[in-house]
């Protein structure tokens, strides 16, 4: 029976075998180190392509369905559309503390038909600001009505001007149309202001 000589132990054994049998632990062993080897490898490749993927996804826009690279959180166009987003909430919300007509209380509203010699008729009243916030050129217009609730003439006039009316502040008003005999009420409303 013929004899190889092994290449790793330099010990000689029958050519019929297919592994040197006393260098064989050795080769088991070899075979064990190239699987741990491999699988380290195979783990090193999966977590390089995961690190890719992640970064590549990292860089996109946060916008469903939008593959653009962002800028911070979205790409310029979702970033655009999200400021213009956050600019409209920011004005409801700012006009929810804004005054409106109803926060400016008109009180005592009365009309005054003046002295026999005068040719006019007065409508008084006064206006309160129940907003936080300081209104300016309040424009009040009034209503003259006979006694059937027919608005026979109207008017109107600054109750504030550019001195503002602070919150809760008061201030009186008053306003004339010429004298006509069919009118008995008067009424008042807020037409326009700004702050």
């Amino acid at each position: 029976m013929p004899l190889i000589k092994c290449n790793k132990c330099n010990n000689k054994y029958p050519n019929q075998l297919e592994e040197c049998p006393f260098c064989k632990k050795d080769i088991i062993a070899l075979k064990t180190s190239n699987k741990k080897i491999l699988f380290s490898i195979i783990i090193l490749v999966l977590l390089l392509i995961s690190f890719f993927v992640n970064k590549y996804y990292d860089t996109r826009c946060y916008y469903e369905g939008c593959y653009e690279t962002r800028k911070d959180m979205y790409c310029p166009k979702h970033t655009k559309e999200f400021e213009q987003t956050l600019e409209l909430l920011n004005d409801y919300k700012e006009s929810l503390s804004k005054p409106s007509k109803s926060d400016l209380k008109l009180t005592n509203v009365s009309l005054s038909k003046g002295s026999s010699y005068s040719n006019y008729y007065y409508a008084s009243g006064s206006l309160t600001n129940c907003s936080s916030k300081t209104v300016k050129y309040v424009k009040v217009k009034v209503l003259f009505k006979n006694s059937y609730g027919t608005t026979v003439d109207t008017d109107w006039t600054y109750a504030v001007s550019s001195e503002g009316l602070a919150p809760n502040e008061t201030i009186k008003w008053e306003c004339f149309v010429k004298k006509d005999y069919s009118i008995s009420k008067v009424s008042a409303e807020v037409i326009d202001f700004s702050y």
